[in-house]
């Protein structure tokens, strides 16, 4: 009785250490490659693809407009585990070394935590510096046909329990990437079959992109390699995509499971989100890569945190994939580093009105130089190649489609001085080596990412 009393003095002095040295949760971050959230059901997808996931947000927190610092995996990633835009962390393609800047495994094994990363995506796991951030770190290699598809969620996570039933009595964080949601989509019985509606009209068929990696009026060549895209409907299509999504959000749930019955559920914050998320034909696009439309910058994001944060709380401000590492460390009481670019999320859980993202910027750096920043109502996109500019009003036309650039003058000139301000920043730090491993540039040139 004593103790209990004793801890209750304890959070009423110290209400933003909750968990400081007295007691230190387990953390979990569970990224999913490729997911967007509207094709989840706690966002609203009117099918029923994620009842794991769905039941993780109503025991958390659910955040409605969080977004991607690309559009892509490799400075996506980055950006999550940093908490710095492309331009600090300098993994602004594959082809980019990571820079000295601190990552949260680091930051956790220095303070104590048995840190493991669990990584489906295999040349993000070769990053040298990413894999010696951890105490153990498991990966998949695929083989040069089927690069993909043998990195299921199935595996991972039976890779993931096993570890958990050995080792649930550390303090420990675990990272956890699943592929399934990146095509190509080829999901498992039964969810092949899962969310078909339709029987396949050849008037209505999807065509192949020319190019190997991009989906540029088509569905990009490599996923043709092992779906029928020819012979494919849209909506077909899409089903398999949502079929990975349920596929995934089964193995989820044998992971909250697991958790359950070790009994370290209570004492374990989870967040779950993606790196980027998904173009099904938006904009005649398909895939990911390239593009800043919301369809592939909008990621879930949903933080379960025992004992401290309410549940089936909804938050539909503005955030960012760069604030999830502040919000860890702020839990724990741990100082975020001066590098980070990102800001702590508690304040705005809590529902203190001094919290404020007011724009948020994205990049794609490969093929071309593309760069956005976004308020909660718009969004500009800046193309270098062609000096071209596009603004969207999001209230009124989220799916992007009328271009405002030339007709919102003030908005656009406003925006335009936030983005130079951010390109200004982003040129004194973008200095990165392109040196990457024999190994690792044969990998990248058989899945179309080097020339």
């Amino acid at each position: 009785m004593n103790k209990i009393i004793s801890f209750l003095i304890f959070l009423f002095i110290f209400p933003s250490s909750v968990y400081s040295e007295y007691k230190k949760p387990n953390i979990i971050l569970i990224t999913i490659d490729a997911l967007r959230p509207d094709h989840l059901g706690c966002y609203g997808y009117e099918r029923n693809t994620s009842p794991n996931i769905d039941r993780l947000a109503k025991e958390g927190v659910i955040f409605t407009q969080a977004i991607a610092q690309s559009c892509w995996s490799y400075p996506s990633i980055f950006s999550i585990l940093t908490s710095t835009y492309p331009s600090t962390h300098g993994v602004l393609s594959p082809s980019h070394n990571l820079k000295e800047v601190p990552l949260l495994s680091q930051i956790l094994k220095e303070n104590g935590y048995y840190t493991v990363a669990i990584c489906a995506h295999y040349t993000i796991s070769e990053v040298k510096k990413l894999r010696d951030s951890f105490n153990k770190f498991f990966s998949f290699k695929g083989e040069e046909d089927n690069f993909w598809i043998v990195n299921n969620a199935q595996e991972v996570t039976k890779i993931a329990k096993k570890w958990l039933r050995n080792n649930y009595k550390r303090r420990f964080f675990l990272w956890i990437h699943y592929m399934d949601c990146h095509g190509p989509y080829k999901p498992p019985s039964p969810y092949d079959k899962m969310w078909i509606k339709e029987q396949f009209n050849k008037l209505d068929h999807l065509s192949v992109s020319e190019h190997l990696w991009l989906g540029l009026g088509g569905v990009p060549k490599y996923m043709s390699k092992f779906m029928d895209i020819e012979h494919m409907s849209k909506e077909n299509y899409i089903s398999q995509y949502d079929g990975e999504i349920s596929f995934v959000d089964n193995q989820i749930g044998f992971l909250l499971d697991e958790l359950k019955k070790l009994g370290v559920e209570k004492k374990t914050i989870i967040i779950l989100t993606s790196d980027h998320g998904e173009s099904l034909g938006e904009h005649n696009y398909f895939g990911h890569e390239l593009l800043l439309y919301d369809n592939l910058l909008k990621v879930p994001l949903i933080i379960k945190c025992p004992h401290i944060f309410s549940s089936n709380k909804i938050i539909t401000k503005q955030v960012r994939s760069i604030d999830i590492m502040p919000t860890i460390l702020d839990i724990l009481n741990l100082k975020q580093p001066d590098i980070a670019n990102g800001k702590s999320l508690i304040p705005l859980i809590q529902g203190k009105e001094n919290f404020h993202v007011l724009y948020a910027f994205s990049s794609y750096e490969n093929y071309l130089k593309r760069y956005s920043i976004r308020s909660e109502e718009w969004k500009l996109i800046y193309t270098k190649e062609s000096d071209k500019y596009e603004l969207y009003n999001l209230k009124k036309d989220p799916q992007e489609l009328a271009n405002l650039y030339g007709k919102e003058t003030a908005i656009a000139e406003e925006f335009k001085k936030e983005l130079e301000k951010y390109l200004n920043k982003s040129l004194l730090s973008n200095k990165t080596s392109g040196e990457i491993n024999k190994d690792t540039e044969e990998i990248l040139r058989n899945l179309g990412y080097l020339q």
